[in-house]
């Protein structure tokens, strides 16, 4: 069942470890540069997740549903992209055409 997926990380560390064996060195920099771009990822993650509303981390942190998050969200003000497409047409900046092709999956 899991023998494709097993086989994909086989080679992945296949072609690490040759890129090891082929420069020990500049496989020492990329990881390093591999390990400090999660790391910016994460202090990124935390430093967006400070400027949420306590009402949204609360609910994050519950696990809550994107759907939940997301009628919470608009309740406090934030606007879907739709929305905020919609009032691009409202301002005559964009048409409902363009809205509703950029916004379907919304």
């Amino acid at each position: 069942m899991y023998a494709d997926t097993i086989e994909g990380f086989a080679k992945v560390a296949e072609k690490k470890l040759a890129a090891l064996r082929r420069a020990p060195g500049g496989f020492f920099v990329a990881s390093m540069l591999a390990g400090a771009y999660v790391g910016i990822g994460i202090i990124l993650i935390f430093t967006l997740g400070q400027l949420a509303p306590p009402e949204i981390r609360k609910l994050v942190i519950q696990r809550a549903s994107a759907h939940e998050i997301g009628k919470v969200a608009i309740a406090l003000g934030m606007q879907t992209l739709r929305m905020a497409a919609l009032n691009k047409v409202r301002e005559g900046a964009s048409t409902l055409e363009q809205t509703l092709i950029a916004t379907a999956s919304y």
